[in-house]
């Protein structure tokens, strides 16, 4: 089994951030996170290993905060990195270890890994290219970081 870059705070509850101090938000999540799409991910992940693939950290850590769940950084910390092929990927999601991937944006650019997901896996129909998730990052960011969430079964 490969060592691959994720983050996970230890517990899928744990409602506390970084050195002991509760998270910005009012329900113990950071304030820089998607609501409607955590709240989606976490009703549709359950059993799962990850909640998602993202390109980098800097796109998936405030997901980790907010939830307390292993995300997959595809691309390391700056997404330049090649730590999972679609090969991976097709073979996480063959296992039942993976179901979405938030894919695009400035991050993007792995060409296999855009052709995969195209060609095998769908535009999650509840965030298709009107809403939220695709005219922000995972982590709230603005448009230039616009991302589309991949549902691969």
């Amino acid at each position: 089994n490969q060592n691959l870059p994720t983050a996970y705070t230890g517990s899928t509850n744990q409602q506390m951030g970084p050195g002991g101090a509760r998270p910005q938000g009012g329900d113990g999540r950071g304030s820089n996170v998607n609501e409607e799409l955590v709240n989606y991910l976490e009703a549709n992940t359950q059993g799962m290993e990850y909640l998602l693939a993202v390109p980098s950290s800097q796109q998936g850590s405030n997901l980790v905060l907010a939830t307390g769940r292993p995300v997959l950084f595809m691309g390391g910390f700056s997404g330049q990195d090649e730590v999972v092929t679609a090969e991976d990927l097709a073979a996480m999601v063959a296992n039942g270890e993976l179901r979405y991937v938030m894919y695009g944006g400035d991050r993007g650019g792995k060409q296999t890994i855009t052709n995969w997901l195209e060609a095998s896996c769908t535009v999650a129909p509840e965030f298709n290219q009107s809403t939220a998730a695709t005219q922000q990052g995972p982590d709230g960011g603005g448009p230039n970081r616009a991302t589309t969430l991949y549902l691969c079964e």
